[in-house]
C-alpha cells in the first residue's frame, strides 16, 4: 500500500497497534493519540525508514520503546507521553534521531540518565521529560540546541548540580523551563534569567 498518513487520534480505540503496520513502507505521519490502547509498540514499526510523525501518547500502551524506532532518522515528532512506557533512553539518541523537533516522553516510567547525545539533535524546540523516573545530572552540553523554547524535566529524580544552566544562556528562545520536583540544591545562577517566561522550580 501506498498509504502516507494514518490519523486516528481522539477516538475510543481499543486493542493495539497492529505489527503489519511496518508493511507501509510509504507512511510518513502516524497518529493514534488519546485513545484506550494496550499492548506494546511493535518492532515491525522500526521498519517505516520515512516516517516523520510517530504519535501515540495518551492512551494505556507499555513496555519498552523498541530499538529499531530509534533508528528512524526521518522522525521529527516523538510522541509517547501519558502512557506506561518504561526503560532507559539509548545513549545515542542524539545521533540517531538528527531531525528531532519534538519529544514528547513525559508521563510515564522512564528511567536511567538523560544522554548527553541530545546536544547533536539541534532542530529540537520542545523536549518533554517530566514525570518520570530519570535521574542523574542534566548534561552540561545542551547550549547548542539554538531552537529549543520548552524544555521540561518536572517529577524527576534529577540533581543535584545547577551547572547546566550556564550552558542553556545560548538558547535564546528558551520561554519555559520546568525543575520543579526534583533533588537540585545549590546556588540559584545569575545565567537563569535569559528570555525566561516560565520557571519552575517549586
Amino acid at each position: 500500500m501506498k498509504l502516507e498518513l494514518l490519523w486516528l487520534g481522539k477516538n475510543n480505540l481499543v486493542g493495539g497497534i497492529p505489527s503489519s503496520l511496518g508493511n507501509l513502507s510509504s507512511l510518513t505521519q502516524f497518529n493514534v493519540a488519546e485513545n484506550n490502547l494496550v499492548g506494546s509498540i511493535p518492532d515491525a514499526i522500526g521498519q517505516l525508514n520515512g516516517l516523520v510523525t510517530f504519535s501515540i501518547s495518551d492512551n494505556n500502551l507499555s513496555g519498552t520503546i523498541p530499538s529499531s524506532l530509534y533508528n528512524v532518522s526521518s522522525l521529527q515528532i516523538f510522541s509517547v507521553s501519558s502512557n506506561q512506557f518504561n526503560g532507559t533512553l539509548l545513549a545515542n539518541i542524539g545521533l540517531n534521531l538528527p531531525n528531532l523537533q519534538l519529544f514528547h516522553f513525559g508521563g510515564n516510567e522512564f528511567s536511567g540518565p538523560i544522554p548527553t547525545s541530545l546536544v547533536n539533535t539541534t532542530q529540537l524546540q520542545l523536549i518533554d521529560l517530566s514525570d518520570n523516573k530519570f535521574l542523574g545530572s542534566v548534561p552540561t552540553n545542551l547550549g547548542n540546541l539554538l531552537n529549543l523554547f520548552l524544555f521540561r524535566l518536572s517529577i524527576n529524580y534529577l540533581g543535584k548540580s545547577l551547572n547546566f544552566l550556564t550552558s542553556l544562556t545560548n538558547c535564546s528562545r528558551l520561554q519555559s523551563l520546568g525543575l520543579d520536583e526534583n533533588q537540585f540544591d545549590g546556588v540559584l545562577p545569575n545565567s537563569v534569567s535569559n528570555e525566561l517566561n516560565f520557571l519552575f522550580f517549586g
